[in-house]
Parts: structure tokens; sequence; C-alpha cells
């Protein structure tokens, strides 16, 4: 085998490397866009469940001031 045949062996190698990288790389980032994409869903749905638990924490403030006043008034 010369040397050039060597070389564009080489070359032929390499490019085939290159190819599984990049077709590696591709999916790793189709899988990392699914998942970002769940995870932000997760966020969102998290969001919404504090909002609600801070609107039920809200409404109980008037009725501990209404109690504390009739416990007030009925001294």
């Amino acid at each position: 085998m010369s040397k050039t045949d060597e070389l564009l062996s080489r070359i032929d190698n390499n490019q085939t490397g290159i190819e599984k990288n990049e077709s590696n790389l591709n999916s790793h980032e189709r899988e990392c866009a699914i998942r970002y994409e769940l995870i932000n869903r997760q966020l969102d749905q998290g969001g919404k469940r504090f909002d609600r638990l801070e609107t039920m924490l809200m409404s109980m403030y008037p009725f501990i001031v209404a109690t504390i006043a009739v416990a007030e008034y009925l001294r």
C-alpha cells in the first residue's frame, strides 16, 4: 500500500468518525430538547400549584383577623 493510499484510507476512516460523531451529537441535542421541554412543563405546573397555594394562604388572613377581633370583642 502506498503512502497516498494509506492517507486516503485514514481520511475515509476519519470522515466516518466525523459522521458518527455528528450523528451522536444530533441525537444528544434531540434528547436534550425533549428533556428541557418536560422540565419546562413541570416548572409551569409547579407555578400553577404555587399560585393556588398562595391564594389559599391569602384567603386565610381575613379569617384569622376576624377570629382575633371576635375574641377581643367577647372579652
